[in-house]
């Protein structure tokens, strides 16, 4: 699924911890990494010695766009044995917007980067790169919180057709990395009571009509396994009831979840992203990696 795959880079180890996983994506889907930095003046100015600072501006920007290339093709270069075709891109401008265009340009079906590893993702999304680029790339984006390996990956749904597009590139992502997958929606407390379906009913028949629509719901997802799991791939249905964002942290911290996929929605014609509440909380909250997927349909 993932043919073209984008790997924005800074020069360092932190944002280098996303090539692994690229790597073994690739090597197993056949597909093409584009490795990309965008150079920045202001920054190469605070790492070179003291004389670089009398350069003029664009003196600065063309030494940064060499430095930009040399690391890129150290980088190339060290991969060059693993079988997978690689090639780098230096991009000028702001640098997420370099992300979002160089995906368009290209036509990439995946970028993946990696975060700081804090507790959660709240200082690392908030007026962050990597917020701008969840906001307005058209692709999914799989944040690497560590460098540990992603074993057990979690597809949460709500029972939509919004959050089932989230189905092919976790199973793909799985499949590629030989993870196991547990496939977790979530039923609202009181069932389809909180939906006014029905106005007066006693607790006897309500944990009857809670029971059946969780019944109904661990059906569904043992008919979208059969129709789009993998074969061979490992996967779990678990259905819960209770506070949707709540209960998905407690799952990922209860089950060791390395890899949490959602599903969001954009805002049309605007191209921005419009985090559902759901969606944030658990990014915000999640100490795993997130791989995000925004459905073409809401462009």
């Amino acid at each position: 699924m993932f043919k073209r795959i984008l790997i924005p880079l800074d020069g360092s180890e932190l944002a280098e911890r996303s090539l692994p996983v690229a790597l073994r994506i690739a090597q197993a889907q056949g597909s093409e990494l584009i490795l990309m930095r965008v150079p920045l003046a202001e920054k190469m100015m605070t790492s070179y010695p003291a004389e670089y600072s009398l350069l003029w501006p664009e003196q600065s920007l063309q030494l940064s766009r060499k430095m930009s290339t040399d690391y890129l093709q150290q980088v190339l270069a060290e991969h060059a044995s693993s079988g997978v075709p690689i090639r780098a891109m230096v991009v000028d401008g702001d640098v997420a917007g370099g992300i979002v265009d160089t995906v368009e340009e290209e036509q990439a079906d995946l970028i993946i980067m990696t975060t700081h590893g804090y507790s959660g993702l709240t200082r690392w999304m908030l007026g962050s790169i990597t917020e701008r680029v969840l906001r307005e790339a058209h692709c999914p984006v799989l944040a690497i919180r560590n460098g540990q390996p992603l074993a057990h990956l979690l597809i949460t749904l709500d029972g939509s057709y919004l959050a089932e597009t989230a189905l092919a590139p976790g199973f793909s992502l799985a499949q590629a990395l030989k993870s196991r997958v547990t496939l977790l929606q979530i039923v609202p407390a009181k069932g389809l009571l909180d939906w006014g379906q029905i106005e007066q009913v006693d607790a006897e028949k309500e944990s009857e009509i809670q029971a059946e629509v969780m019944d109904n719901a661990y059906l569904h997802l043992e008919q979208l396994v059969g129709s789009h799991a993998p074969r061979g791939l490992e996967v779990k249905i678990e259905v819960a009831s209770g506070s949707p964002a709540a209960t998905i942290l407690d799952y990922i911290e209860r089950h060791q979840v390395d890899v949490t996929v959602m599903a969001t929605h954009g805002r049309t014609g605007l191209r921005r992203w419009v985090y559902g509440s759901i969606t944030e909380k658990v990014m915000r909250g999640a100490n795993c990696s997130m791989l995000i997927v925004r459905p073409h349909f809401h462009d």
